[in-house]
């Protein structure tokens, strides 16, 4: 057995940033300029423990402290109220590290299990600006949050802005068996299981802000993240060294599937115009190498053989609001934004080394 206390690793950062004109002059304060300078500083720590428990067969358990320093908006009007605070992580892993045969067959898995709990973390978002916003149609003229959920407001912004939730967690597990039955064929197989979600999702807007419309505690929303991924692949090295009077090294000849489950890309609703599609990419490649017994490789491929289509957000959440579900309500702002992924391809690559 083994004990190791990794050196503990200090984090800090200094970050400043003000408001100018576009010679780079320092704006009046009645013309809103700004100077801001904030500190960040935490040490980090990492515990390991492993164990050799069989022959080839290794144990571990580690815990980590992770920390990201705060962060100053300088997109948005007013930065000095609008300041992410720093993030905190504990993470917590325990696994299993074995090389092992079955039926003859030599075998390699990995096993882990991890859990982590963050502390203020930090999320991207859009907030309402009310700073030059009016409400003609309530005693006033204020913009306030009712009459900005009643869409009785005028002249507000959207800024995008890191703010902090309270508090996440994240529970997962992920596989690996690597096995070779034969000398000529390789199969590797991994697979993960993510269970993540902001158990307290609640803050207050800053001064100058108000909160979208919809639903304000969002405590419970999951990341936008795939639950399941799985990663499959065989490749195949027949004993072939020559074909006509050419001559290889090695020819190596490869299938691989991803595939991963669907996921709210709104993060909290079930509308299906909010979600991303599982989907499942297959590539097939071959490599011959060391071509006439020289420095020369050649790689044909082809990509998605299947031309499966399917696409992933661009941005999390609905665009110009906090990630709530109000895409598919009448009235309400926003729209999923997804970029296609690549289509069927296929191609080839020649490397030469001198």
């Amino acid at each position: 057995s083994s004990y190791s206390l990794k050196g503990i690793t200090y984090a800090g950062i200094t970050r400043a940033c003000g408001l100018t004109d576009k010679s780079g002059v320092l704006l009046p304060p009645s013309q809103c300029a700004a100077e801001v300078e904030k500190t960040f500083r935490k040490p980090t720590w990492t515990l390991a423990l492993d164990y050799d428990l069989f022959e080839d067969t290794l144990v571990y358990a580690a815990a980590r402290s992770g920390y990201r320093s705060g962060a100053i908006n300088n997109s948005a009007i007013n930065p000095t109220v609008v300041t992410a605070k720093p993030e905190d992580v504990q993470d917590y892993e325990v696994g299993v590290k074995s090389a092992w045969s079955l039926g003859g067959v030599p075998l390699r898995t990995n096993l882990a299990l991890y859990h982590s709990d963050y502390r203020d973390i930090q999320i991207q978002t859009s907030l309402p600006n009310i700073t030059l916003a009016t409400a003609p149609g309530v005693p006033g003229g204020v913009c306030t949050q009712a009459a900005f959920n009643a869409g009785q407001c005028l002249g507000s912004t959207n800024d995008p802005v890191t703010l902090n939730a309270r508090k996440a967690r994240i529970d997962g597990v992920e596989l690996s068996i690597a096995a070779k039955p034969t000398p000529e064929f390789r199969f590797e197989f991994s697979g993960s299981y993510l269970n993540a979600s902001y158990t307290d999702y609640t803050f207050t807007p800053p001064a100058g802000y108000l909160l979208p419309s919809g639903r304000v505690d969002l405590s419970g929303t999951p990341f936008p993240l795939p639950k399941v991924q799985l990663n499959g692949g065989v490749t195949y090295s027949p004993p072939i060294r020559q074909l006509a009077s050419v001559t290889f090294d090695g020819i190596d000849l490869s299938y691989r599937v991803y595939h991963q489950s669907r996921f709210e890309a709104d993060m909290r609703t079930f509308n299906p115009m909010q979600q991303t599609s599982s989907y499942a990419m297959s590539d097939v490649r071959l490599d011959l190498i060391g071509i006439n017994s020289r420095n020369v490789d050649l790689s044909l491929f082809a990509k998605n053989i299947f031309n499966e289509e399917a696409c992933i957000p661009e941005q999390q959440g609905v665009l110009n609001s906090a990630p709530n579900g109000t895409f598919g309500i009448a009235g309400a702002s926003g729209a999923l934004q997804c970029i296609p992924l690549p289509p069927r391809m296929a191609g080839a690559t020649l490397r030469v080394g001198f």
